[in-house]
């Protein structure tokens, strides 16, 4: 959604196709990544995704491993 504004916007100033550095850059410093925006939103779904659930019963041996939480 970034790019059609930055062509959006050079379109207007009569400048079509044509990105420069200074417009990316400027893009990237007004963009806040959801990791910084929601990080404990995006910790609960990783800490919850299908790869950190068991597949199998839980292993009660005396050689089980010992979970720890992944993220957080």
């Amino acid at each position: 959604m970034q790019s059609v504004v930055v062509q959006s916007r050079l379109f207007y100033q009569g400048r079509p196709g044509e990105i420069e550095f200074e417009d990316l850059l400027k893009q990237r410093q007004e963009f806040t990544p959801a990791m910084e925006r929601e990080s404990e939103q995006i910790q609960a779904i990783r800490n919850q995704a299908i790869y950190a659930k068991p597949v199998a019963s839980q292993d009660v041996s005396r050689f089980a491993y010992q979970h720890r939480e992944l993220f957080g």
